[in-house]
């Protein structure tokens, strides 16, 4: 009995120890991090609708755990690009013409809150960096149409309809960086998927938005490390 009581105490002691070292590491690796503040502008082109243009502003935190890696949290609106194009409308009253045009515009606009990894993939000493971008997050598209056309005595044959989907999505691509004397500059390319959930079902001549993103940045230093590195 004494045999087992010792080694329950010295399991209890060890597994209190090991939580302790653990819990001292995450402080110590969280409080030791980088902080950057990170605003960027960009433009992107829906892979989907190759007529769904956007512009991005956003701002996104950097948290710079190793020389090799980062943590980045994203807030980032997408701004319609609108793109006008001509349905065809009917009308069964013998007074007009049978067929006319119909104007369309669509405004598809999106924003996006992400969860990111930078990975350095080049030499860690060298002022210029390429890194890679892996990115998850929540995505909420909203893809707006408008028609103007004579609604009173014509009609279009299953019209394309306002369209609002919301979901997880999934996204990475490439960055240079340029670190320079008071913070960085960067210009990525990344590629997105669809938000997760319902697609746009027919008659809809479009669908959800998976985009391709030119996006160039500015990072700034908020927080050092407590060793000065």
């Amino acid at each position: 009995m004494q045999r087992i009581g010792t080694n329950c105490y010295l399991h209890s002691s060890m597994k209190k120890k090991m939580l302790t070292a653990i819990s001292l590491i995450l402080l110590s690796t969280v409080c030791m991090s980088q902080i950057y503040i990170e605003p960027f502008i960009g433009y992107q082109s829906d892979m989907n609708s190759g007529n769904f243009r956007q512009f991005n502003t956003g701002i996104q935190s950097s948290f710079k755990f190793s020389k090799t890696y980062e943590l980045v949290f994203q807030v980032q609106k997408s701004w319609p690009n609108t793109s006008n194009g001509t349905d065809s409308s009917f009308s069964l009253n013998p007074n007009f013409p049978l067929y006319a045009p119909a104007q369309k515009s669509i405004r598809p606009s999106s924003f996006t809150i992400t969860f990111g990894n930078r990975i350095r993939l080049t030499n860690e000493a060298s002022l210029n960096a390429l890194n890679l971008i892996l990115n998850i997050g929540f995505c909420d598209q909203s893809i707006e149409v408008k028609y103007n056309y004579d609604k009173s005595n014509y009609t279009i044959l299953n019209p394309d309809q306002t369209q609002d989907r919301s979901g997880v999505y999934f996204g990475g691509g490439i960055e240079y960086m340029r670190l320079l004397r008071k913070g960085r500059v960067f210009i990525q390319m990344t590629v997105s998927t669809p938000p997760a959930g319902d697609k746009i079902k027919y008659p809809s001549t479009f669908n959800v938005m998976a985009p391709i993103a030119v996006n160039v940045g500015y990072s700034f230093m908020v927080s050092k490390k407590k060793n000065g590195k």
